[in-house]
């Protein structure tokens, strides 16, 4: 369920990223990734596991600076301050934004014996979403 728990808009970044894979001689991009996670906590883990991904597919010309437990706002603002350009991209607690992130909100719908059930279920609602027709 957490590798879901990231802003949809880091997966968009990952096919975006393909594209510089191949570039020569160019400045890398570097990007911000804030986090509510502290040091530690698996959701930390999982994003500098994430993080290293895009530096490996990228050949470092892609560089992420991770701002975990909160440092660049709380994580009830994370959405806004992607959005300011504080930070390009962020983890973010599903639950948090229900009203903006609706299509999220299967993830919390009761009555799953098991976390797995539910990400099956939000795994098929993205593959099945409109324009969502790649997969990493």
């Amino acid at each position: 369920m957490k590798k879901f728990a990231i802003c949809f808009g880091v997966l968009i970044l990952t096919f975006w990223i393909s594209g510089f894979s191949g570039a020569q001689g160019q400045q890398p991009i570097e990007l911000k990734w804030a986090s509510p996670y502290p040091v530690g906590h698996p959701s930390y883990v999982m994003a500098l596991e994430f993080i290293d991904f895009i530096h490996k597919r990228t050949n470092n010309k892609v560089k992420v600076a991770h701002f975990p437990a909160e440092q660049l706002g709380k994580a009830k603002d994370l959405l806004i301050i992607c959005s300011q350009g504080v930070a390009d991209m962020a983890q973010i607690h599903i639950t948090y934004f229900a009203g903006q992130l609706p299509l999220n909100n299967v993830a919390q719908l009761p009555f799953y014996t098991k976390a797995s059930e539910g990400s099956k279920i939000y795994r098929r609602l993205l593959d099945t979403s409109q324009g969502n027709n790649q997969r990493i």
